[in-house]
């Protein structure tokens, strides 16, 4: 029996499939003892004179305690500047967003997903374009103009500026892969999957080569299976469809084999999860492997104590790999704030003051500015192996196998629906992928009229 509940899936990210979660949690500027903090300069800066800015984001915990540590650090070295963190929850982030910008009491400062980069479009004037303003040096970035490239307006307009480096990896339990005797020196390519899928099952069959959130399967499996043998995205640019009702069905038949093989933990067991390394038989050490983003870094250590980062399933000389890297996720300025050159200064200083670098870390993954990398690397605090993943990634597509038309959350909610189906046994392949072809059209048709128009 399936059971129903709503999904919000965020796209290239899914963060679903790419976030861990964290509870809700509001800060002001308070010292360990919880008392009001004093300024750098030895007292308290006349309130009247004071900038107040506030700023939201959602992460980890890691996240949080991080973040605020520079922010704290940025009000040391800035004593007329206060700032006010909101740190929230995942869920319900996005609406209540949208319902501040619209009534124009947003956040001075703003972690916004790239999923949600074209309807925020819709709004682009209630953002600060970073392609025009005066105080942060957009050569910082230009490793990934390609990139920014892609998340800029047609009239120019950029509207975030990445946190981070987030790309698609395979988290390896190592000692588990040794001892079943798995070669992780070369790509898992879906022949691969199989093949050692059979050998984790010969080895102990209640343990399972990899496992998924629900989500992640769509994002993960799906996408990249049918990015491979068609070359195309899901979703092009113009709402077109990047497939066939042959290409759809051979990737539902496909990734039904993984969890009939017992290639994948039981899909049914991460429903009432919300966090991928929360599963039953991950937390049972019945678990080779879990693919992510690499923002999971650290709960992936956690995880596996010998953790092995490895290039991401697929194929990687398909001519679409189906590998991602995108920005963790963007900061964001609001237009109407009376301190927009302040809130600038602010993100700046995350991404050039040394000590601010030092204390965010890989908070954010793999930071977006070579100046970050190189230092962090000079530290040894970039894993080599997870710098490889990268850098191969990048290699084969990673900022272009995706575009933000294929990850919007409506067609992956339908990704989602038709293999719930299918898995359950509610429906066939042949009718899963006649579904599956003809909603997305529905909705590729609908959001044409309402977009491109």
């Amino acid at each position: 029996m399936r059971i129903k509940k709503t999904v919000w899936i965020v796209g290239a990210a899914l963060a679903f499939v790419f976030l861990i979660g964290c509870g809700k949690r509001y800060g002001h500027r308070e010292n360990d003892n919880g008392g009001p903090a004093a300024s750098a300069s030895g007292g308290e800066a006349q309130e009247e004179d004071k900038i107040r800015l506030r700023f939201c984001w959602w992460g980890n915990e890691d996240r949080h305690i991080r973040t605020v540590a520079a922010l704290k650090l940025y009000m040391e070295k800035h004593p007329n500047v206060e700032i006010q963190w909101e740190d929230m929850e995942w869920s319900g982030y996005y609406e209540k967003l949208v319902a501040q910008m619209m009534s124009n009491t947003a956040p001075d400062i703003m972690q916004i997903d790239p999923a949600w980069i074209m309807n925020c479009w819709q709004m682009k004037e209630k953002f600060v374009n970073f392609h025009d303003q005066p105080v942060i040096d957009m050569g910082l970035f230009q490793a990934y103009d390609g990139m920014l490239q892609m998340y800029t307006t047609d009239d120019g307009y950029l509207i975030g500026l990445p946190t981070g480096i987030n790309f698609t990896t395979l988290f390896v339990n190592g000692e588990l892969a040794e001892k079943i005797g798995l070669d992780l020196s070369e790509p898992f390519t879906w022949e691969k999957l199989l093949r050692d899928g059979e050998k984790v099952q010969e080895y102990d069959p209640e343990m399972y080569l990899l496992s998924s959130s629900e989500i992640g399967v769509v994002f993960y499996l799906f996408d990249t299976y049918l990015q491979n043998k068609t070359g195309n995205y899901i979703v092009k640019d113009d709402f077109t469809l990047g497939f066939t009702y042959e290409d759809v069905y051979e990737t539902f038949c496909f990734l039904k084999k993984l969890y009939d093989k017992k290639v994948i933990a039981p899909y049914d067991e991460m429903i009432a999860v919300q966090n991928i390394w929360e599963g039953p038989s991950l937390k049972n050490g019945k678990v080779v492997a879990v693919q992510q983003m690499s923002s999971n870094n650290l709960a992936a250590r956690e995880a596996f104590p010998r953790c092995v980062y490895c290039v991401p399933v697929g194929e990687p000389d398909a001519d679409n790999t189906g590998y991602i890297l995108r920005p963790t996720n963007f900061y964001s300025v609001s237009s109407v704030s009376r301190n927009r050159e302040e809130a600038l200064r602010v993100i700046e200083f995350l991404y050039t003051d040394q000590e601010a670098i030092d204390v965010l870390g890989l908070c954010r993954s793999i930071p977006v500015t070579g100046m970050a990398q190189d230092r962090l690397k000079a530290q040894n605090r970039i894993p080599g192996d997870l710098e490889e993943v990268m850098k191969f990634v990048k290699e084969r597509g990673g900022e272009t196998n995706s575009n933000l038309a294929s990850v919007r959350p409506e067609f992956m909610a339908i990704e989602y629906d038709e293999f719930s189906k299918l898995y359950y046994g509610e429906i066939s392949a042949e009718a899963a992928a006649r579904e599956f072809v003809e909603r997305m059209q529905a909705k590729a048709d609908d959001l044409k009229n309402r977009i491109l128009k």
